[in-house]
């Protein structure tokens, strides 16, 4: 018997013989979407909540909330598969709260621009 490690995934197959094969790799790695939540000016927005969302079943998958640098990072989402992601604040306005991603592997600089709400 031959054991192969393959990225994330452990294959186990026997070789030789008839009708014999190896399975393929099973995908499950996983993947990080980070960005920043800011001004038009380029100040950060401190505590906005940003939720990321399984596009086909509307589910809520994973939050998070922006630093006080507006930063923000999700980690451990399954690839391979298309996610809303959105954000809201009790005091900024965005124009464009929610953007359509595919993920199938790390995304960064997905940022978020609001405006104080008068």
């Amino acid at each position: 018997m031959i054991v192969a490690v393959l990225s994330t995934a452990i294959v186990f197959g026997y070789f030789g013989g008839q009708g014999s094969s190896v399975p393929a790799p099973v995908n499950s790695v996983a993947a990080s979407i980070s960005g920043r939540v800011k001004t038009p000016n380029n100040r950060p927005i401190k505590g906005a909540t940003i939720e990321l969302k399984d596009a086909n079943t509307n589910e809520v998958v994973k939050t998070t909330n922006s630093s006080s640098f507006g930063y923000y990072r999700i980690v451990g989402i399954e690839t391979g598969r298309s996610y809303v992601l959105s954000v809201r604040h009790k005091t900024y306005l965005f124009a464009f709260p929610a953007q359509l991603i595919e993920v199938n592997e790390d995304r960064t600089g997905v940022d978020f621009i609001g405006e104080i709400i008068d």
